[in-house]
């Protein structure tokens, strides 16, 4: 209830980038590690992962202070690679199988509308 007002004292959302308090699964993550379920791209494509928040920390209120402490909310280079070795790996897994097609087409979808977006992360403008 109160962070709106905690998210604009930059110590806070510092000291809380650190530690491992969210619940995923069987385990505490730090919300680096963590993807937000938000995002259709992450959620697709690492759906069935454990890498995203438990369902009781899925409302509005508890998204906006994971995003605001690093929680990967959106697809730029970094995660795109990211889903680019998960469907490498899925595919290595279980052969091309429609579900894997299916997450490839998703990633290559974003990577020809996000073209510029990510080429910009990647060269670092």
């Amino acid at each position: 209830a109160h962070w709106p007002e905690l998210r604009l004292h930059e110590g806070v959302c510092a000291t809380l980038r650190v530690p491992a308090f969210v619940p995923v699964g069987s385990q505490l993550l730090c919300p680096a590690q963590v993807l937000d379920p938000r995002n259709h791209v992450l959620s697709y494509v690492f759906g069935g992962d454990e890498r995203f928040p438990e369902p009781r920390f899925c409302g509005d209120e508890w998204l906006s202070l994971l995003s605001a402490v690093g929680m990967k909310s959106e697809v730029d280079a970094d995660a795109f690679v990211q889903c680019a070795l998960k469907v490498d790996a899925l595919c290595a897994e279980h052969g091309v199988t429609p579900d894997v097609l299916s997450r490839a087409s998703l990633i290559a979808d974003h990577l020809t509308s996000h073209v510029g977006e990510l080429l910009g992360d990647v060269s670092g403008d």
